[in-house]
């Protein structure tokens, strides 16, 4: 029907008909009347616009789907959630009186409720009901949904008049869904790639492999109750593959554990750099200790006397450890302190980088015969640790011993990567580019190097770039290369200063000592010792007798200055002494 365009005036069959009944002094006829009466009908009609269509007086649910997967298998774990969608016969909102609207889900024997937000729906015709698997749950068929499961407040969108409270749903899901089954309990495999090292995806996991440090992948005692608040319900061994030769069921150990993600220790994101020694209170890992931030606690403890060493690999697979924050101070008259990202390794840590660590190790009252280890990676690497592609980038690493009264034998270590490299340690293809520092009481043995502090073993391949400082032993690369070190294809560029009276500077080692070796090797960096009476190299400060320095160079500026009678300085080497 057409609408007429001017509601104001009538139709001319409609006026013609309403004259004729209005005439003066005509009496109206039945026939006028009903044509009266027909216009006021089709008039109320047309001023009131078209007639709604009538609406169901019901809402009906003509599908109802899981839509959520389990994240592996077909079992859904405690955390994870299940979503059922329910798609109704129109546009609905759905609200819940006084509580959200529910779905009741058959989970084993037990019945739960799956919630869907307030007010949802709007402009859809779906409506999803999710539930969080707790750790209790367990259905090992499949979940199911009865056709009278829900129950809430549903409302068609086309009048408020109405609505509903319940639905009857399909009965697609009233049977077991094989596909979505509730394990909670299930065992997890943290060995996914099958190569026998655990995955550390999180700070939680790095930090607790401190309660399984030979990385077999079985703590035992209170260690295996630590170690699972990051692992939680592990598989045997926590998923190694079993590679044991022998048929006594028992799967070969995991042999450590591998990055699978960048870690960052800013964990608020803010973006501090803690230069200033304070740390950041709103970040994890930090502590307060008479009002200064301690930060990450190495892996293995730091006291000498009660440390416990990692024997296991741990894998970088090139992933960074952004932002390690230890500042630690320490006053007890103990036996040493081993600082670091590790106290103390034994095993292989490999393609790992490390970004922008800011490491302190303050003593006081230490003990004779003590030492302090100060490290980005670990303050002593003993046995036979291997660190390989590992890479030390920006930050600053210092070692302080604020005793009085102290003798040679109390020693102050600091190295970008290691502290204190053991006889049989390799290093190789590793550099740091970090600031390392050593300083302390007069009559300390302060030594510090760009890459390690004080080095045994071999290291190849590697190279330093940062400032070095310290009191007594200094070096671009290595602070004091030992006897029976082999020091191959590595440099350094980096400013060195030795600031003692006795001082080494050296722009690649302080000193080496008899039956060391520095070979294809080169520094570039200005060499500084001011103290007197010391010693200054472009390559090394000081030679022993029987050292071996072949295919090497220097290039760096050196100066030796202070008071005393022997400021000896050398575009490769300050002093030689014995035979050399």
């Amino acid at each position: 029907m057409l609408l007429n365009r001017h509601p104001h005036r009538l139709p001319s069959a409609i006026a013609a008909a309403a004259a004729t009944a209005f005439r003066p002094r005509t009496r109206p006829t039945a026939l006028a009347l009903a044509f009266i009466l027909a216009a006021a009908v089709l008039l109320a009609g047309m001023l009131a616009g078209p007639t709604p269509p009538a609406s169901a007086d019901t809402l009906t649910v003509t599908a109802i789907a899981i839509t959520s997967s389990p994240a592996a298998g077909d079992d859904y774990h405690a955390g994870e959630t299940i979503t059922v969608r329910v798609t109704f016969s129109e546009t609905v909102i759905a609200y819940g009186d006084p509580v959200p609207a529910v779905l009741a889900i058959g989970v084993g024997a037990a019945t739960v409720d799956a919630t869907a937000p307030a007010a949802t729906g709007h402009t859809t015709s779906t409506v999803d009901f999710n539930y969080v698997v707790k750790s209790t749950d367990a259905d090992t068929d499949g979940i199911t949904v009865a056709t009278t499961a829900m129950n809430g407040t549903f409302t068609h969108m086309d009048t408020a008049a109405h609505t509903q409270t319940t639905a009857t749903l399909p009965n697609t899901l009233n049977t077991a869904q094989s596909g979505h089954k509730i394990n909670s309990t299930d065992t997890i495999d943290y060995d996914t790639d099958d190569d026998g090292l655990i995955e550390v995806d999180s700070l939680a996991k790095l930090d607790a492999i401190r309660y399984n440090l030979n990385g077999d992948g079985n703590p035992t005692g209170a260690n295996a109750a630590s170690h699972s608040a990051a692992f939680p319900t592990p598989m045997a061994y926590h998923g190694c593959p079993d590679t044991d030769p022998t048929p006594d069921g028992e799967p070969n150990a995991c042999t450590g554990y591998e990055l699978t993600a960048n870690l960052n220790f800013d964990t608020d994101g803010d973006g501090a750099t803690h230069t200033d020694g304070t740390g950041d209170e709103d970040d994890a890992y930090y502590t307060t200790t008479t009002g200064t931030g301690q930060g990450w606690t190495p892996i293995g403890g730091h006291d000498a006397a009660t440390r416990t060493v990692y024997s296991g690999v741990l894998e970088g697979n090139r992933h960074t450890i952004s932002n390690l924050f230890i500042n630690l101070t320490t006053n007890a008259a103990n036996t040493g302190t081993y600082v670091g990202l590790f106290g103390e390794i034994t095993g292989t840590v490999r393609n790992l980088l490390l970004v922008n660590p800011y490491v302190k190790n303050t003593r006081s009252n230490a003990a004779s015969n003590s030492w302090t280890s100060t490290a980005a990676l670990a303050g002593d690497s003993s046995g036979s640790g291997t660190v390989s592609a590992v890479y030390v980038s920006g930050g600053s690493v210092t070692g302080e011993q604020n005793s009085t009264g102290l003798t040679s034998t109390v020693g102050n270590l600091a190295g970008c990567l290691l502290a204190y490299s053991s006889d049989n340690a390799t290093v190789q293809d590793s550099y740091a580019s970090c600031d390392a520092s050593a300083t302390g009481s007069s009559g300390a043995s302060d030594q510090a190097g760009g890459l390690i502090g004080n080095s045994g073993g071999t290291v190849s391949g590697s190279y330093a770039t940062g400032t070095v400082t310290a009191g007594v032993i200094s070096g671009g690369l290595i602070g004091l290369i030992r006897s029976n070190t082999t020091i191959t294809s590595s440099y350094a560029t980096g400013a060195v200063t030795a600031t003692a009276a006795g001082g080494r500077a050296g722009g690649l080692g302080g000193s080496i000592a008899a039956n060391g070796a520095v070979r294809a090797s080169y520094a570039t960096g200005a060499v500084t010792a001011s103290g007197g009476n010391n010693d200054a190299g472009g390559l090394v400060g000081r030679a022993a007798g029987g050292a071996n320095i072949l295919a090497a160079y220097a290039a760096g500026a050196v100066t030796a200055s202070g008071s005393g009678a022997a400021n000896n300085a050398g575009g490769l080497v300050g002093e030689l002494t014995g035979t050399g």
